[in-house]
């Protein structure tokens, strides 16, 4: 790690000094300079490197650490140090020298008599101490395999004590455990990764231990385990190793379990390091080292082997509820250490059950009131055919999980209560939940959700694909009507140049020849030829005049015929006042109708204005089963129907008009006498819709 760099500080001089420093001035790099007499040499497990050196002055003690290359003192050795403080790489404060010299040799200091008890308070960190105790395990570091490790036990206290060799064997660790020894070592707080393991022995090896009784050489020769009352809870933690014997009849957590003695008491059994349970039903000895939860008395740090003995059967299941189990009459938490080890049978529903071949299986009754913990070590699979939501009725060992006495705590805690299943027997489906549950209905309803959504999300797809077929074939349709228009037009207008300018036109052609044989044997006989044929002319322009206007004029956009008739014939009428009634929509007409109806009107009405000299023109039709029919009056000076001017005076308007209604298959009849207007009667006029 990246170290501040060091500021301007005064060396240390004293032990006090140095231990005094937070963190922060640790990693900062002070430097020390301190004179005192060795008091331990820890040797060191890792070849290349140099071990600490803890020494101590009148202020107290402290460890110095090196690397290599430097020398190495010896206990009671008089040194003076120089070097700076650091961190190492467990992140633990350092006091790292770089020069050291020996002054001179002093009696090795003598290490402190001191109980488990006071060590633990803390109060003693690098102080060479002695104390004595059972040895209750042995074993190598599972984090630093070289070191070993001893666990020191006098009463409820243990404390743990550690020193380098790689080559010790495990039979040599394990005929410590059980005897009793006398230890000294240096009392430290820092112990590598386990930041929080609190005091520990660094021993310099096994020649720090002393044994003052030696284990037995059969660990179940220790004295039986009696039944007995009225003992405080420090007496049967300095009861040293005790044997008992039982029928297992619960396991769980992989190293514990309850055995039921001959005499029946239940013992909560707790296994020493590396050691298996035994099987659920084995009889078995156990040897190990007594507690208590102020309840029973148990075993702790035990080892354990097969019996030949004969036990009483086990007990049939009790009857049981968990409020019973858990409760007083009000509802309060009451638990009843009573119900410890028996066999209980307990009805309810199965929540969160565990998945099948899982190493550690739990699961939930829920019993109303109260959910009870189902620990299912010893058979995973009891729950495979059961699925959450079954009313089930199980029965099992009843575990009340207490904390163990320690003289810091004089009433240990009741942690919860749980039952312990044995074997798939111990299960009993009494009804399974109905396929319609709440989770597989939010299934179908998010299934349907997803299926509403894809459906949804289709029909918005099908509906743009549709909007944009819809626009291209409109936009066809559009196309194709436009041609058909363009053609319908272009028809009409070939229609009308046909029936009235190319007659006209050749009309004009034949008196013009007529006037030119005329001509020849008498010129005023052409007179009459040419007058013929400029009224023709008069015509063709008159008709070629209409057809331009129908080419500009918007008649055909109005939506009723009366507005498009009175738009046709505004440009021919002057000051003429003008009367239309006909109220047709012109979307029940062609176009075709529309035009010829409209150039029928514009032709009687120019007529009645310039040959009849009208001042009031009516025009009213209507449109009915029976066809379009229509009239067009004015009050004009009228004339005689039966000697109206025709073709052969040069007079075409009323010709054109009549071929016009031929065509749409009405009458067309004119009544009128001079002086007192005249009257154009249209009936029957079959409209081309």
């Amino acid at each position: 790690m990246l170290l501040p760099a060091a500021k301007a500080h005064a060396p240390l001089r004293t032990a006090a000094e140095i231990n005094a420093l937070s963190d922060d001035e640790f990693a900062s790099g002070i430097p020390f300079d301190i004179e005192g007499t060795v008091s331990f040499v820890a040797s060191s497990a890792s070849p290349g490197f140099n071990p600490n050196v803890t020494i101590q002055d009148g202020t107290g003690a402290v460890s110095l650490f090196s690397a290599r290359g430097l020398p190495v003192p010896s206990t009671g050795d008089v040194i003076r140090a120089t070097g700076t403080t650091s961190f190492d790489t467990f992140s633990q404060p350092h006091a790292d020298y770089t020069n050291l010299v020996r002054i001179g040799h002093a009696a090795t200091p003598k290490p402190e008599v001191l109980s488990l008890g006071e060590l633990l308070r803390g109060d003693y960190n690098c102080r060479l101490v002695r104390t004595e105790g059972t040895i209750a395990d042995a074993f190598r570091d599972e984090i630093d395999p070289r070191y070993n490790y001893l666990l020191i036990k006098r009463g409820a206290e243990i404390l743990p004590a550690a020193f380098p060799d790689p080559n010790l064997t495990e039979s040599t660790l394990q005929a410590l455990v059980g005897a009793e020894v006398n230890v000294s070592g240096l009392c430290l707080f820092v112990s590598g990764s386990r930041d929080f393991l609190g005091p520990r022995l660094e021993l310099t090896g096994l020649d720090a231990i002393r044994v003052t009784k030696p284990a037995p050489s059969d660990p179940f020769d220790a004295p039986t385990l009696a039944d007995i009352h009225r003992i405080n809870p420090a007496t049967v933690a300095n009861m040293g190793r005790r044997t008992v014997a039982g029928r297992v009849i619960a396991v769980w957590n992989g190293d514990r379990f309850i055995i039921k003695t001959a005499d029946g008491r239940f013992l909560r059994i707790t296994l020493a390091r590396r050691h298996s349970p035994p099987a659920y039903g084995e009889t078995v000895r156990v040897v190990g080292f007594p507690e208590t939860d102020l309840f029973r008395i148990n075993i702790s740090e035990a080892i354990w082997r097969r019996e030949q003995s004969v036990l009483p059967p086990e007990e049939p299941p009790q009857p049981c509820t968990a409020s019973a189990l858990l409760m007083d009459a009000s509802g309060r938490q009451k638990f009843r250490p009573r119900y410890f080890g028996h066999t209980l049978k307990l009805k309810g529903q199965l929540r969160d059950t565990p998945e099948p071949n899982r190493l550690k299986a739990h699961a939930l009754l829920d019993c109303g009131n109260v959910i009870i913990p189902i620990n299912t070590d010893m058979c995973p699979n009891v729950f495979k055919d059961a699925a959450a939501g079954c009313i089930v009725e199980l029965s099992g060992i009843c575990l009340m999980e207490t904390e163990s006495w320690r003289s810091d705590a004089p009433f240990p805690r009741v942690t919860g209560v749980t039952l312990i299943l044995r074997t798939v027997a111990d299960l009993k489906i009494l009804s399974r939940p109905p396929w319609w549950t709440p989770l597989r209905l939010s299934i179908v309803i998010g299934a349907l959700l997803v299926v509403i959504s894809g459906i949804f999300i289709w029909n918005r797809m099908l509906n743009r694909l549709v909007e944009q077929r819809s626009r291209a074939l409109l936009k066809e349709q559009t196309a194709h009507d436009v041609a058909d228009l363009k053609v319908e037009e272009r028809t009409r207008l070939a229609v009308e140049l046909h029936d009235t300018l190319a007659q006209n036109l050749t009309g004009i052609a034949l008196q013009i020849d007529a006037a030119q044989m005329a001509a020849e044997e008498d010129p005023n006989s052409a007179m009459p030829y040419l007058e013929m044929a400029s009224r023709k002319m008069q015509s063709c322009r008159d008709n070629l005049r209409n057809c331009l206007w129908d080419l500009r004029s918007r008649a055909f956009e109005e939506k009723e015929l009366a507005d498009a008739i009175r738009k046709t014939i505004a440009p021919h009428i002057g000051e003429t006042d003008v009367q239309i009634e006909m109220h047709i929509p012109c979307r029940k007409l062609s176009d075709n109708t529309i035009h010829a109806v409209l150039c029928i009107i514009r032709e009687l009405t120019i007529n009645a204005v310039r040959h009849g000299k009208a001042a009031h023109i009516a025009v009213c039709g209507t449109l009915d089963s029976s066809g379009l029919s229509f009239t067009v009056a004015d009050d004009g000076i009228g004339f005689d129907p039966s000697r109206r001017p025709g073709l052969s005076e040069g007079h075409f308007g009323l010709q054109g008009v009549t071929e016009r209604v031929l065509r749409l298959g009405g009458a067309f009849e004119i009544t009128s006498t001079p002086g007192h207007g005249a009257t154009a009667t249209l009936t029957r006029l079959t409209p081309d819709t």
